[in-house]
């Protein structure tokens, strides 16, 4: 079983001192609080040490050069084996191989012996990390990645293609519940409370944005689900069976209506105002106004297989095998808004302010996906194949698997999206990606996983 292992805390010198340690060079930033110049030493043959120069290399501290020399202004550095990469003026530099990309500056040729302005020309850089054949950075609390992008080690989803300049960390999906038959969705406006249905299963509720589930009612088939913005009030479709609306967030149920073919289900914010249809040849559209408990038959051609609402429930519409139609007087007159080629969509729900979404499908698990996770990155650091990084206090790592150096409970297979580190802690401070291990600090103690030789 892998385990993070807790070390002893070294102490660290609040001087104002930086560094950042690569596998063949070093370089120092802030050596002096009145000049914050940048210094690099050690091997030179890729132009990694900035000083305009390949040869020779350098066993003390030399001056990292800019085009009309020393820049004074900076304030973070990190070296890897063959590149290494700064911040001037909230600007982002990489300069020595440039390889895969790695520097961020549009190009894999040629190697520069002096800082290479970093693709976007943005002046609100943070942080930033060099690692063997890959660098991330972070700014405006988005984290960055860029270069070689084999074992997934650029967080954003992929192991190919390389990359020449920054791409942000998109949110991630986050797997829930079990492996079932998922058919419809549905989210408070909020985004805590959560309802789903199984397919000849049951139906499911969250009150916690999906991490966990509760199953409510019996095995039926249920098709879609609908939700007020409050999350209490609830309405479900059965096909071939009734409609079941819930005022407590889906504890209980209470059939409606007579049983036909639902499908698709909307409703309006406060509940009140809900629309459905029936797929059968001659099916047709149904409306309430009072949360479900009567139903008024309206526009009656068949073949319904999808409706939706606003949220005031006055503007509806609903779409049939070729033809999309509107109401915009809750649902009494319909207007055909002429033919469209059919197309098919994933069901899905989201909150009111479009942030969080919910998801499934057929013999997969429920998906949930935060777009707020792309901000709020504190801290990041390049590895050999792998990174790691900090969003609101909860750490995280991605790339290559091997030797538990992701810390996330196994070592197969590689994460090409950022994988909690165990424990989902939300006070870790620092983390730092080594070559086939990580280590970080939470609670004034460190901790260390991965590869244990040596």
């Amino acid at each position: 079983m892998l385990k993070i292992l807790m070390v002893a805390l070294w102490a660290i010198p609040a001087s104002g001192f930086a560094f950042g340690a690569g596998f063949s060079q070093w370089c120092n930033a802030g050596l002096s609080i009145s000049s914050n110049q940048s210094y690099c030493w050690g091997l030179a043959s890729s132009g990694q040490l900035g000083n305009s120069t390949t040869t020779p290399d350098v066993s003390s501290p030399t001056l990292v050069l800019g085009t009309t020399g020393a820049f004074t202004d900076w304030s973070d550095i990190s070296a890897a084996s063959a590149h290494s990469c700064g911040i001037r003026a909230g600007q982002a530099y990489c300069w020595g191989a440039a390889g895969s990309g790695r520097l961020g500056n549009g190009t894999t040729t040629p190697n520069r012996t002096t800082p290479s302005l970093v693709t976007g020309g943005y002046t609100d850089w943070t942080m930033i990390s060099a690692g063997t054949t890959h660098t991330c950075g972070i700014r405006a609390e988005s984290a960055y990645c860029w270069g070689a992008a084999a074992n997934g080690r650029l967080g954003n989803s992929s192991t190919t293609p390389n990359l020449s300049s920054p791409q942000k960390l998109r949110a991630f999906f986050t797997p829930r519940e079990s492996n079932r038959n998922w058919r419809g969705f549905a989210s408070s406006a909020d985004g805590t409370k959560l309802a789903a249905t199984v397919e000849n299963g049951q139906i499911y509720t969250s009150t916690d944005s999906g991490v966990t589930w509760t199953p409510r009612e019996s095995n039926r088939r249920w098709f879609d689900i609908a939700s007020s913005a409050d999350g209490n009030k609830l309405a479900v479709t059965v096909y071939g069976g009734q409609i079941y609306t819930s005022t407590d967030s889906g504890v209980t149920w209470t059939p409606r209506e007579s049983n036909r073919n639902w499908r698709d289900i909307a409703s309006s914010a406060d509940g009140n105002k809900l629309i459905t249809a029936d797929d059968a040849a001659s099916g047709m559209i149904y409306i309430s106004t009072d949360s479900g408990v009567t139903w008024t038959p309206r526009e009656g051609i068949g073949g319904w297989i999808a409706v939706a609402s606003n949220d005031g429930g006055t503007i509806l519409s609903a779409a049939r095998i070729h033809s999309v139609y509107f109401s915009f007087d809750s649902g009494i007159t319909w207007n055909n808004y002429g033919h469209v080629d059919p197309l098919f969509m994933l069901n899905m729900a989201n909150s009111n302010d479009g942030m969080k979404f919910i998801t499934g499908g057929v013999g997969k698990q429920i998906i949930t996906i935060d777009l707020s996770d792309e901000k709020s990155w504190t801290s990041i650091s390049s590895g050999n194949t792998h990174s790691c990084g900090i969003r609101s206090g909860m750490a995280y790592c991605w790339g290559a698997a091997a030797n538990g150096r992701l810390g996330n409970g196994t070592t197969t297979p590689d994460a090409t999206t950022p994988s909690l580190v165990l424990g989902g802690f939300t006070d870790w401070t620092s983390i730092s990606a080594g070559n086939t291990h990580s280590c970080g600090i939470r609670g004034g103690l460190a901790y260390c996983w991965g590869a244990a030789a040596n």
